[in-house]
Parts: structure tokens; C-alpha cells; sequence
């Protein structure tokens, strides 16, 4: 038992400097308490922190009352100190509002404290680190909001509060200089052991911060330079719902488009991008031939994207990152998300599975197919010469038919078993289906020309767990499952076929040719990482993975009896080692090694990777980055994979296809105010073994592709601009990328690359004015090289007639296409109906119609190439409705 009475007057300068200092935790608080104290208003944020038991003592000194409690109720407990010299009991109900301590006075000169009765308490403890570097932040703050209870972080950043009540579940932490972050408790009453991560606002995310709810939010992180981008505000106008593709392609240096899997960044292809969902790796995230994401934006809590120079926790890939975080760790309460437009339909359902489990399914399924009949008019037509329409019969008995289906799925089932643990598994999965027909419908029977029937896809699972053994130390272990398949099945009358009736009238071919191609790629891995943080200058990050990957082609032609397949293996393991070091205040280095063997190329690669950053004063800072990277899974770069049946994936192999290898050098500088910033970043990357044109495995018995040494440098700005209602960014790049040399002949080539871009311009608006949302959006990129073929004549023998060929330019990219380049408008409003609340948005894409060349290429025709363009979308208008229940 202690009485705390007022300390005779020497005492009394030693008590005031004892006090500790800053900042803290905020929530909500809402528990059951007396009416005594629960209509006391709380104490102000800007108070200081000190423990319980010296407050009560300043109490007691500044009122002459002598306060009486045991030792144990105040035992751990810290608050936000008031102290009203002039009346006691108001003091006391302040210094104790939210806690599980009530008083009662005895005495006129004596008060009594006391727990009060079906209180429940627990610890809340932790670490609070700067979410850019790693490091911890003393001195930060948590509160917990309508009480006194606080806590401030020492010098590792770690804190820790007894006597916390249960029925206190939100809280708030606050530090000079960083966001404030509000943080939820579980309902039950087990402690609470949390990891805290505060965002800077010297960062972009300062200006960004209006972006998040008005419009597309983006971010640059200071040390690695990634870009970090809010899905919740995907929805540009380019298309009728929110596309994880048309927003990332309003970041400078990245590019979408229609014949290929993904995202272009700075020149490399979308298949040399390590793409990670909730750490699943995936091998095909477009549907209709690139025009859609094949990844719900309203399923996606975050994407971190590197434009190169990736951390050594990040293996695999050549040219950049995309790093997706699925939704369903903190959901709290039920929730629907719902949408139509006139190309798909999405449903995304979140729930919580009592206080310590949630769960996220979110599926789409297109609904209509006005744009992929469209994207199959425009490029079957062109490359085939096959006017395509979703159906067509006319009078001759021609009968054309192509239709295009596809959908995706996600779901999450989120579990903390206890405060120090959390698992969680998550399923993928996303497929196209095509069915292509042509055929003559004769008065004596159907006569086929043409059939197809393909699919093709990802599905994906991720089991993760991660245990926090205290505040500087967690352990993580994935078990990660991707498989890729494409399967095509054809149905072809070959140009000797003939034709005769059988005895009842009926059209009888002598021939048809039927086959399957079908491309296989499953991948399992295996990963354990461990993060340690000794000091505040050091963050430790140390894993392990062990993949196995096995990839098949197969071929069959069921009227010849030819069957090829081939099963090819490979087991990669990895190690590395990473540290956020920060030697000076001004100074951050992110510092790491990478090693990988390949058993199926039997080599081991090593690869340095280092990242920096110097802030020179609070708005200046320059940063720069160096690394090292292999790939061993490689892809045909070519649109008409799609088309021909196999966009195949396949592995490199020890004297047959070489492992890609690629050094990557960037330096940029950053410059930020209030209301506005500037990025500006050089880049440079040597790439060797890259593939330049399509080639069957079984090709010529397994013929080498033509694997070269490129060199990509250009330049990336970005401005971002912030004020009142609007906000809005303007990108820039410039891109020099060129063809060096064939590495396996050793041939020079010196020309220009078939992706290469010199100037792109993005330019992003968005305002906002009560239920209104208004977006515009304009794109331009300088037109891909390309070039003219030559025309060769040769004499046929048997016949002795003339036939011309066509073969290529010995001047290989000398020609350029025309610049692409549209606006994109957005127009939504808020809405409520039958009491939800949702929105409804018309999309204005491309505005002035312009029809830009997507590719093209050339047939020989009348003794010359005749070319044919290619051409995307003209003036698309949509309008779309989603509503949240």
C-alpha cells in the first residue's frame, strides 16, 4: 500500500525534472465505464507522457491531498498528464479517464484509488520503426483517444502499456515529422505485441497524401526508388472500371498494349518483371490479349512497383517488380463491393470470422464481349486477312464465328492464432477460353475450314506464416505454388483436301488435320526469411528459397500419329542477406547480396545490389542504385503466340538457351514543397541473353533462338502537383534502347530495339467537388521502330514460274511508326440506392478518336510488300455502376 502525501518544498524541483517525453498511439475508445468519469473530457494530445504514479504524485503536491492506492494498480500504467492545481477532484477523474481505476474520497484531506469492478485489462506492447528505412523512432507516441493512456517509444523504438482495458480497441500513433497511424486492437484479451510502421512526411506521400482520396495515389520511395500506387483510386477513363494496367501505365517509364502478358518497364519486356501476388509469383496477368488486368483492383490493398535496381529479397527477374498485397488482414465488419459495365461483372465480399480471423473472395467473369470481339476484329483481320465478326453467315453459306470468355479469382483467409503470429493463405486464379470457327454451311453438309478451341491461364496459392518473437526479431515461412498452362486444340483442311459423298448424300472430306500444342509451367517454392534489428541503424534481412520448376511442351497431330513431348526440370536455390544501415541522420543505405544455382544450367550467380540516399537538406535529396540480376524461366516475345497457339514459356538449359543476365545502374535526385515536387532519375541497364524473335522447342530439333546483348539508358521525371480541390502529376521519359550484339553467333548488330520509345508523356488530373469525381488523362509514347523487308525472286523449278519471297531488311528498326497518343476522360458521381452507396461513372476513352498503329508487318503481294497496320481502339464511351453494401 503507498500514500502519496504532498513532499516537503525541497523536494519539489527533483520531482518536476524526472518527467519523460513525446508522442503516441490514438483510437477509439469504447468501454463500459461510471458516469463519474466517463463524461470527463480527455485530457489535450500536445500534454506530456509520464507514468501513472508520478503524476499522482505532482497531484499531491500541487493540492496538499493525499492520494492512497496499492502498488500493483498502477504498475506499468502511463498518461497524459493535466493537473489542475486548483481542484483536485476534476484533476483526478482527467488523470484517470479511460483507465480501470476509479477513486472514492474518504477524508477531506485523503482520497482512495481502486479498480473498478468487471474491468478487464491486458499489455500492449511493441516497436514502432520508420516504414522507408526500417530504423526504429524513439520518441514516438501512442495514445488511445477519450482516455489518458499513453506511451512513448525509447530509443529502439520499443514501448509497452499494462493495465490496458479490453473494451479499448483503437488507438493512433503520432511523431514530428511522420503521418499519424491509426491502429486497431483484437477484441479478445490475450496482449497485444504489435509492429508499427509510420510513414514519412518528407516523403511524396506528404503531397500524395490528397491523392488517396481524390485520385490516383503515388508515391516514391526515398531509398529504393519504388513507386507505390493506391488501387482503391484505379479508374482513369480509359476504362469502364477500375484496371490495375491503365494505371500503372500513367507512370513514367512504364508501358502497357495489347500482345503481350503484363507491363512493360524501361524497355524490358512484361515477361522479364518478377510479378508478385501476396509473394505468388505469376506467369500471366492479362486477359484479351492485354487489354484487361487479370487482377481485381478492388481486391488489391497495395502494389509496389520497382522500375529496376530491386532489393536482394526480390530474385528471378531482369527488369522490374510489380509487388500486389491482397486485402483481408483487417477487416472488422462485412463488406460487398459490386460493379457491371458493358464488358465484365465483379462481386468482392470481405468478413470477419469471429475477432481473431477474416476472410476476402473477389471474382470477375466478362459478361459481354463487345471490346474482345473488337481486339480479335482488329488483329485477325489484319493478320490474317479473315474479316472477323463475333458471328457471320452470309448467302454463300460462309459462316464465321469467334467468341472470347474470361475471368479471375481471389481469395484470403486471414488468421492470428496469437498476438505474435499471423497465417494466412491466399488462391489465385485467372484464365482466357477462345473458340474460333470457319466453315461453308452447303446444302449437303457443313464443310469445315478452320477450327480452334484454347485456353489459357494461371492459378496460384500462397500459405504464409510469420512469427514476432519480440520487438526486434520475426521469422516468415512461404510455401508458394504457381502453374501456367495453354492448350490449344485445331481442327484444319489442308489445301490438298478433297471432298466426295457418301451412298446417302452427305459431304465426306478425305482429309483434316487435327492437332493440340500445349505449354506447361508450374512452379513450387519454398522460402524463409528472418528480420532482426540489433540497433536503431541497423534492419537485418536474412532468407532462404528453395523453387522447382518444371515446364512441358507438347505437340500432337492425331491423324499422322506424330506425338512430341518434353519435360524439362530445374531446382533453384537461393540466399541472401540484406541490411538497412543508417550511419548518419542525412545518410540511409540499403546494402544487399544475392546468390542463386540453377541445377539445370549448372551455374551459380552472384548478385551485389546497393541502394543509397543522401538528404541534403529538408527539401532536397539525392539517391542512386546498383544491381545485379538473373533470370531462368523465359518467354517468346511475340503477339502472335496468341494466335498460333502457344505462348510458351520454357527454361534456360546449359548449352541451348543462355541464362539472362542484366547490371543495372540509376541516380536521381528528388526535390519537394508543400504543394508540389520533382523527381528526376538516370538509368542504365546491360542486359545479355535476351530473346529477339519466336521460336518452336522442337523447332529445326531443338534450334537455338537468337539470344542478344542490349542496352537500355534514358531518363524518368515527374511532377506532382497539389492545391485545394485538384490534384495531378505529369510524367516524362526518355529512352535510348539498342540491339548490340548476338551472343551466340557473336555477331554485331548495333540497331535499334523493337521496344524502344524515345519520349512518352503522361499527364494525370484529377478534382473533386461534392459528389462529383472528374479525371482527364493523356498518353503519348513516340511510335516503335520497324522496317521495310526486301523482296527476293526465285524460279520453281518444276513448274518454271516466278515466285517472289519476302525476307528481312538488312537494316534492321531504321523505320519508326507513328507516335501513339490519346485522352481519356472520367465523369463519376456518388450515388445511394436502396441505401447503398456506390457509383456511377461515365468513361470517355480515347475522346478524339485516334487510331493508333499497334503494329505492323507486311505480305508479298503483286511482286512487293504490301503493309498492314495493326490498330487499337478509336472513341470507346462507357458507363459503368458499382455500389457498396
Amino acid at each position: 500500500m503507498t500514500m502519496t502525501q504532498p513532499p516537503r518544498p525541497p523536494a519539489r524541483a527533483s520531482v518536476r525534472r524526472v518527467f519523460a517525453t513525446l508522442f503516441l498511439w490514438c483510437g477509439l475508445f469504447a468501454a463500459l465505464a461510471a458516469p463519474c468519469w466517463a463524461t470527463a473530457p480527455a485530457p489535450p494530445e500536445g500534454t506530456e507522457v509520464i507514468p501513472l504514479r508520478r503524476a499522482l504524485a505532482l497531484l499531491a503536491e500541487q493540492t496538499g491531498m493525499g492520494v492512497v492506492f496499492a502498488d500493483d494498480l498502477v504498475d506499468g500504467v502511463s498518461v497524459r498528464a493535466e493537473i489542475d492545481g486548483q481542484d483536485v477532484v476534476r484533476s483526478l477523474r482527467r488523470l484517470l479517464a479511460g483507465t480501470h481505476l476509479d477513486f472514492v474520497r474518504r477524508t477531506p484531506d485523503r482520497l482512495i484509488l481502486f479498480r473498478k469492478e468487471g474491468v478487464a485489462t491486458r499489455r500492449v506492447a511493441g516497436v514502432i520503426r520508420d516504414k522507408l528505412t526500417g530504423l526504429a523512432l524513439a520518441e514516438a507516441r501512442l495514445t488511445f483517444s477519450e482516455t489518458t493512456l499513453a506511451v512513448s517509444s525509447d530509443a529502439q523504438g520499443v514501448f509497452a502499456l499494462k493495465q490496458v482495458p479490453v473494451a479499448i480497441t483503437r488507438g493512433k500513433v503520432t511523431a514530428p515529422g511522420y503521418f499519424d497511424l491509426p491502429v486497431r486492437l483484437s477484441a479478445d484479451q490475450d496482449d497485444q505485441q504489435l509492429a508499427l510502421l509510420l510513414e514519412r512526411r518528407t516523403e511524396v506521400r506528404e503531397v500524395v497524401q490528397v491523392f488517396r482520396g481524390r485520385g490516383n495515389a503515388l508515391a516514391i520511395s526515398a531509398l529504393s526508388g519504388s513507386m507505390s500506387l493506391s488501387p482503391d483510386q484505379v479508374g482513369d477513363g480509359s476504362h469502364p472500371s477500375k484496371d490495375l494496367f491503365a494505371s500503372l501505365s500513367l507512370i513514367p517509364g512504364v508501358d502497357t498494349g495489347l500482345g503481350d502478358s503484363g507491363v512493360g518497364v524501361r524497355g524490358g519486356r512484361p515477361s522479364e518483371n518478377l510479378v508478385l501476388l501476396d509473394g505468388m509469383p505469376l506467369y500471366q496477368i492479362d486477359h484479351a490479349i492485354g487489354y484487361f488486368s487479370s487482377l481485381n483492383a478492388d481486391a488489391i490493398e497495395s502494389i509496389e512497383i520497382f522500375k529496376g535496381g530491386f532489393p536482394a529479397s526480390y530474385g528471378g527477374r531482369v527488369t522490374g517488380v510489380l509487388d500486389l498485397t491482397v486485402k483481408g488482414e483487417a477487416v472488422d465488419s462485412f463488406e460487398l463491393y459490386a460493379g457491371v459495365n458493358e464488358d465484365l461483372a465483379h462481386v468482392t465480399v470481405a468478413t470477419p470470422l469471429g475477432s481473431r480471423a477474416s476472410v476476402l473472395v473477389s471474382a470477375r467473369r466478362s459478361v459481354a464481349d463487345r471490346t474482345t470481339r473488337d481486339i480479335y476484329a482488329r488483329v485477325f483481320e489484319g493478320t490474317f486477312n479473315d474479316p472477323i465478326l463475333e458471328e457471320e453467315f452470309d448467302e454463300s453459306g460462309y459462316r464465321s464465328q469467334r467468341s472470347l470468355d474470361f475471368g479471375d479469382t481471389i481469395a484470403k483467409l486471414f488468421w492470428r492464432p496469437t498476438a505474435k503470429d499471423k497465417i494466412s493463405m491466399t488462391y489465385y486464379a485467372g484464365s482466357d477460353g477462345i473458340n474460333e470457327s470457319i466453315s461453308y454451311d452447303l446444302p449437303e453438309g457443313k464443310f469445315p475450314l478452320y477450327g480452334k478451341d484454347g485456353e489459357w491461364g494461371n492459378q496460384a496459392a500462397n500459405v504464409h506464416w510469420r512469427h514476432d518473437w519480440n520487438g526486434r526479431a520475426a521469422t516468415e515461412v512461404r510455401w508458394l505454388w504457381s502453374d501456367f498452362e495453354s492448350e490449344f486444340a485445331y481442327d484444319n483442311l489442308p489445301y490438298y483436301a478433297r471432298f466426295e459423298y457418301d451412298d446417302d448424300g452427305n459431304l465426306v472430306l478425305d482429309e483434316t488435320l487435327r492437332s493440340n500444342t500445349d505449354n506447361f509451367l508450374e512452379d513450387r517454392t519454398l522460402t524463409v526469411t528472418h528480420h532482426w534489428t540489433p540497433n536503431p541503424k541497423h534492419q537485418f534481412e536474412i532468407g532462404v528459397g528453395f523453387s522447382q520448376l518444371e515446364q512441358a511442351y507438347i505437340e500432337r497431330s492425331f491423324d499422322r500419329g506424330y506425338n512430341y513431348r518434353e519435360t524439362v526440370k530445374t531446382d533453384t536455390d537461393s540466399i541472401y542477406i540484406q541490411d538497412r544501415w543508417q550511419p548518419l541522420p542525412q545518410l540511409a543505405l540499403l546494402l544487399g547480396w544475392r546468390r542463386e544455382h540453377n541445377s539445370l544450367t549448372r551455374s551459380d550467380h552472384d548478385e551485389p545490389r546497393i541502394s543509397w540516399n543522401i538528404e541534403l537538406n529538408r527539401h532536397l535529396s539525392l539517391r542512386g542504385r546498383f544491381g545485379r540480376y538473373h533470370q531462368f524461366a523465359l518467354r517468346s516475345p511475340d503477339t502472335f503466340n496468341y494466335f498460333e497457339g502457344y505462348p510458351t514459356w520454357f527454361l534456360a538449359e546449359e548449352d541451348w538457351v543462355r541464362v539472362i543476365r542484366s547490371d543495372h545502374f540509376s541516380v536521381a535526385a528528388h526535390y519537394e514543397q508543400p504543394t508540389w515536387l520533382f523527381d528526376l532519375e538516370w538509368y542504365q541497364r546491360h542486359s545479355r541473353g535476351n530473346i529477339q524473335r519466336l521460336f518452336s522447342p522442337v523447332d529445326g530439333f531443338r534450334a537455338r533462338p537468337s539470344q542478344t546483348s542490349d542496352r537500355v539508358r534514358g531518363l524518368d521525371a515527374l511532377f506532382q502537383y497539389k492545391r485545394g480541390r485538384f490534384s495531378g502529376w505529369l510524367g516524362y521519359g526518355y529512352m535510348d534502347a539498342k540491339v548490340l550484339r548476338d551472343v551466340v553467333t557473336d555477331t554485331v548488330l548495333d540497331h535499334p530495339s523493337d521496344v524502344e520509345r524515345p519520349h512518352s508523356w503522361k499527364l494525370s488530373g484529377q478534382f473533386a467537388v461534392n459528389l462529383w469525381r472528374f479525371a482527364s488523362n493523356w498518353r503519348y509514347a513516340s511510335g516503335q521502330p520497324y522496317d521495310l523487308p526486301q523482296t527476293i525472286a526465285t524460279i520453281q523449278d518444276s513448274v518454271d514460274e516466278t515466285e517472289f519471297i519476302l525476307i528481312p531488311s538488312e537494316s534492321t528498326n531504321n523505320l519508326r511508326l507513328p507516335a501513339t497518343h490519346q485522352l481519356d476522360l472520367l465523369l463519376a458521381r456518388k450515388v445511394t440506392l436502396g441505401g447503398y452507396v456506390g457509383e456511377l461513372g461515365l468513361s470517355l476513352a480515347n475522346i478524339y478518336d485516334r487510331r493508333n498503329v499497334l503494329y505492323r508487318y507486311y505480305q508479298n503481294e503483286d511482286e512487293g510488300p504490301v503493309s498492314i497496320d495493326v490498330v487499337g481502339f478509336g472513341f470507346r464511351p462507357s458507363i459503368y455502376l458499382q455500389l457498396r453494401f
